[in-house]
């Protein structure tokens, strides 16, 4: 038992050291698989609405971030001709995103800024987060990099490329470090919106993270932003193409 709560402390250690620490945060989380019915959606449903407060923490000076209130929803939808799926939906303000969760996928939003999706076997963690960009622009290049840097101490970049989601794409890095004997590797990608930068993120041991990467595809082709009006198109996912 020791041993099961050594390999998840390491496992989550990345994510958790630029977390904001909050009391009394509420928190909730949901199962998510593709074959979940519709009738279980009060069951796997998620709801929380958290507000952060001010920090002045290295990591936030650095590109600004800014307290932000988030609404996290995780809905079971189905429907004729449609494969039952869970959907995660966030809002900021008048601005919506939508994104499908991979199956075999737990949803925790307790956390203020992040949302953070564990596989059950642990083989890698999500996450997607909100930026207050330093700039109208978005973060830039070097900005990014300052911002992994910080919050990853001793971090290589091993690529340098861009992403899209949700008709908008901005840089994106894969990288490896250590800490406390442990290998990681990571890719995460800062693609700017109306409501801030997202910051899309997969983190897993370097001998999965070619497997693993899939599952963050999936994100960010069904990642889905409201236009200026608030109004949010989710495409449904059909049972045949």
């Amino acid at each position: 038992m020791q041993a099961v709560k050594a390999a998840v402390t390491a496992l989550l250690l990345f994510i958790s050291s630029s977390l904001i620490a909050a009391e009394d945060t509420p928190a909730a989380e949901s199962a998510a698989t593709p074959a979940a019915s519709a009738t279980s959606a009060t069951s796997t449903n998620a709801h929380a609405v958290v507000a952060v407060a001010a920090t002045n923490s290295p990591a936030e000076t650095a590109t600004n971030d800014a307290p932000i209130m988030m609404d996290v929803r995780i809905k079971v939808e189905s429907g004729a001709g449609q494969v039952a799926a869970s959907r995660a939906y966030i809002t900021v303000g008048t601005n919506r995103f939508a994104f499908l969760v991979p199956g075999g996928f737990k949803v925790d939003s307790s956390d203020p800024q992040r949302i953070t999706l564990v596989r059950a076997d642990l083989a890698c963690i999500l996450s997607l987060r909100i930026l207050e960009p330093a700039s109208e622009q978005g973060l830039t290049v070097e900005e990014c990099r300052q911002k992994i840097n910080k919050e990853r101490p001793g971090c290589k970049f091993e690529g340098e490329f861009s992403l899209g989601a949700g008709n908008s794409s901005g840089p994106a890095f894969e990288l490896r470090w250590e800490s406390q004997g442990v290998r990681r590797s990571a890719r995460l990608a800062y693609v700017p919106f109306r409501a801030g930068v997202v910051e899309f993120c997969l983190d897993s041991s370097p001998e999965k993270f070619g497997a693993m990467q899939t599952f963050l595809n999936d994100i960010m082709l069904t990642f889905r932003a409201s236009d200026p009006s608030g109004n949010l198109e989710a495409t449904p996912l059909y049972d045949r193409i």
